[in-house]
């Protein structure tokens, strides 16, 4: 019986700490009030950590995507031949032009070259600061997605990059079952 009142107890505790931190009314006005919570929410948000972003996306962007195994439509490994079957890794090579024009050139680790041409939109960032001049600068984008066709087979191909603040880089992210990876910058249009 005592191990079983051992929850209870413990619950009733967290219970009365938990309510004994209500804050007492006061002779403020309610204006007042919301304007205190207003003020302790963008406090709470605030860090040190400088904020990533992307200012620019026009440019080369590099990055090498791991080799990965294939898996089944139950997500079970696929093998053959008493061996797993593995997608090659490759270097993946982006171009973001001011345009709105993308193209991907994907270096597989056997050898294999393919070509990739499309087009690209952008997500604009929520979090970005509000500027005093609209006209000054465009909204930053926290992200954008390229569609692309293959050039020689029309292949369909849609790619997302991410800005990770976490990592504080940028991510590729392609279908489910591909892993993720970071790209660079490496020349800018």
């Amino acid at each position: 019986m005592a191990m079983n009142m051992l929850p209870l107890v413990l619950l009733g505790s967290l219970l009365h700490v938990g309510c004994a931190e209500v804050a007492k009314p006061s002779a403020q006005s309610s204006e007042d009030s919301k304007s205190e919570i207003a003020v302790a929410v963008v406090e709470e948000h605030r860090t040190d950590e400088p904020i990533f972003a992307v200012e620019s996306w026009n440019g080369t962007w590099r990055g090498d995507q791991p080799e990965y195994p294939m898996y089944n439509a139950n997500g079970e490994p696929i093998v053959v031949r008493g061996m797993a079957a593995n997608v090659k890794g490759s270097q993946f090579t982006f171009t973001i032009r001011k345009d709105g024009v993308a193209s991907l050139q994907q270096v597989v680790d056997d050898g294999r070259i393919m070509n990739f041409e499309g087009t690209w939109k952008g997500q604009i960032d929520e979090n970005q600061p509000p500027s005093i001049d609209a006209s000054a600068s465009p909204p930053r984008l926290r992200a954008i997605v390229c569609e692309l066709a293959a050039t020689d087979t029309g292949a369909y191909r849609q790619y997302a990059l991410v800005v990770d603040t976490k990592s504080q880089g940028v991510r590729c992210i392609g279908t489910s079952s591909e892993p993720t990876f970071f790209v660079q910058l490496s020349e800018t249009e």
